[in-house]
């Protein structure tokens, strides 16, 4: 694909963080059409990734703002995404749980999903896959 192709075989770095918000960020590295049926999306984004050889780059990580063909809120207080507001606070170290001045994975997602416990509707929820 071309996140792929253009985005992250020509990244020269130790780790390589790729993070989209946008609607339908999930696009990005599953097809349109699917069923919101069978696999849970999680593993479908794993088993698309896998297929475009990510395991080739294991320096490499990627964060969706959508886990289907959703879209990603905006606020004007923000002057941006609602996640990516989330996500910058929480590189900012305010997910730095064990305190060791990096934000894993784990404390990214762990902390976005506080930041977004009392939505109801789960659907509105963004997933860290």
């Amino acid at each position: 694909s071309d996140l792929f192709e253009k985005v992250i075989r020509g990244v020269e770095a130790d780790f390589v963080h790729v993070i989209i918000d946008s609607c339908n960020a999930y696009l990005m590295v599953n097809r349109r059409g699917g069923e919101e049926r069978g696999p849970a999306y999680g593993d479908l984004v794993r088993g698309y990734l896998e297929e475009q050889e990510l395991e080739r780059y294991p320096h490499v990580g990627v964060v969706l703002s959508t886990s289907g063909e959703r879209e990603s809120h905006e606020w004007a207080g923000f002057r941006a995404g609602v996640f990516s507001h989330e996500v910058l606070s929480a590189l900012s170290g305010a997910a730095d749980v064990n305190g060791d001045a990096r934000i894993e994975y784990s404390e990214l997602r762990a902390f976005v999903a506080a930041a977004n416990l009392k939505i109801e509707d789960p659907r509105a929820r963004p997933d860290i896959f």
